[in-house]
This record gives structure tokens, C-alpha cells and sequence, in this order.
């Protein structure tokens, strides 16, 4: 059994761009991530230091899981942003520590390219006036829940999103508001969108040694929490 194997599938669906039951791209609906994730996993496979890769794989797959999860596409699309500083991050320190690859640029060549390919998707649906996703905003708390988020998305991870992500963005919180009435107000400064925050294991200054320690230790808190459920 391979290191990948014992500590990444058992938390996966055998479907999933994770699991090393699948051999090459694995695409998902969503897209985002999807060429890098799987060349993580194919990389894995071979790599001369498989401890420090698939320790860092694992971190990175723990702080997308909650996204990956999330079913709805307004939520989705409200956490582009944060998502996409992931990536960027995983990707730059895929290169320059774990020396996965000669350049950045490729990568993140793929990575523009699924976000174009994402809001193809989201425009698709704009021309319908979004009826198929309006069952994700039935009551005020749907509705209340998405535009915080959206403006949460906005305003802390806004610098990195596309022209065309921002348009969709803005069209979408205007097609909310219409149909609730809701103003939002300012975002408290306490307020986070639920999940992992593990912005430290993409740190430019972490040796090698100390990624693998972190990790770790996040895959042990994980197991611990789950036997003691």
C-alpha cells in the first residue's frame, strides 16, 4: 500500500479526483483545481520524497473538502475567490519547495483556463434569469446566508478575481436582493465562511521538515476526532 493510499483514499470516493484508483485528469463539474489535483496525485506515485508530498497533498485536499462538498452552485461561486488564493498558493509552493515542476506557469495557465470554462457555466444560467438555482435561495435565511457570503467573498478575496468572475459575482448578489429585499449591511469582522483555515502550510518561509511536521499533525488531529466520534 502506497503512502497516498493509506492516507488520502480512505477519505475519498472512489470517483473522486483524489482517490488513486483514477490515472490522469479527472474532471469534476466545478473544474477549479482539477488538472493540478491530479497531477498532485499522478506526481505521488514516483516521487523521490513521497512522506513530504503526500502530507502536503493532504493538507491542501483538507482546506478545499468543505468546498468540494458544498452543493450549492451560489455558494460555490460566493467562495471563488478564497478558493482560488489556495491554488495560487499550493501551486507557487508546488514549485519552489517541492520542486514539482520548473515553472509556475503552466499551472496556473490551467488553473485561468478552468475559471473560464467555471463561469461559462454561471453565464449559461444568468440567461434563464438563474430559475435553476433559485431553489438555493427559498427562504430568507437561503437568502440572507448567500449574500453574506457573496459580499464576504468580495470584499476580502476580491483582488484576485477575473473581470468576468466579478460581473457574474455582482449579478448574482443584484438577482438575490431583488428577489428577497434584503440589504446587507457590513461584514463583522468576526465573520468567517465555515471551514479549515490553514493558510500557515502555504508559508514561502517553511522548510520542507516543517510542512511535513504540520501536516502531519493535522492528519493526527483529524484521525483523533474521528475514533473519538
Amino acid at each position: 500500500m502506497t503512502l497516498w493510499e493509506d492516507r488520502i483514499d480512505p477519505y475519498e470516493d472512489k470517483q473522486s479526483r483524489w482517490h488513486s484508483l483514477n490515472i490522469n485528469l479527472v474532471r469534476t463539474r466545478d473544474l477549479l483545481g482539477d488538472t493540478f489535483v491530479s497531477e498532485l496525485r499522478e506526481a505521488a506515485r514516483d516521487h523521490r520524497d513521497q512522506r513530504l508530498l503526500v502530507a502536503w497533498s493532504n493538507t491542501l485536499r483538507t482546506q478545499l473538502e468543505e468546498y468540494e462538498a458544498e452543493e450549492r452552485l451560489l455558494i460555490k461561486l460566493a467562495t471563488t475567490g478564497r478558493v482560488v488564493k489556495i491554488l495560487q498558493g499550493a501551486i507557487k509552493q508546488a514549485v519552489e519547495i517541492l520542486k514539482l515542476h520548473e515553472n509556475a506557469s503552466d499551472w496556473i495557465e490551467e488553473l485561468s483556463q478552468e475559471r473560464e470554462a467555471r463561469i461559462d457555466l454561471y453565464e449559461t444560467l444568468s440567461k434563464s434569469n438563474f430559475c435553476q438555482l433559485a431553489g438555493e435561495v427559498q427562504d430568507e435565511n437561503q437568502q440572507l446566508e448567500v449574500l453574506t457570503v457573496l459580499k464576504h467573498g468580495l470584499e476580502k478575496h476580491g483582488d484576485v478575481l477575473t473581470p468576468r468572475e466579478l460581473d457574474m459575482i455582482s449579478a448574482v448578489f443584484d438577482w438575490v436582493v431583488r428577489l428577497s429585499g434584503i440589504v446587507i449591511g457590513p461584514i463583522p469582522e468576526w465573520f468567517t465562511v465555515p471551514t479549515f483555515d490553514l493558510e500557515w502550510s502555504f508559508s514561502d518561509s517553511m522548510a520542507p521538515a516543517t510542512l511535513v511536521d504540520l501536516s502531519l499533525s493535522m492528519e493526527r488531529a483529524t484521525h483523533s476526532e474521528t475514533e473519538w466520534l
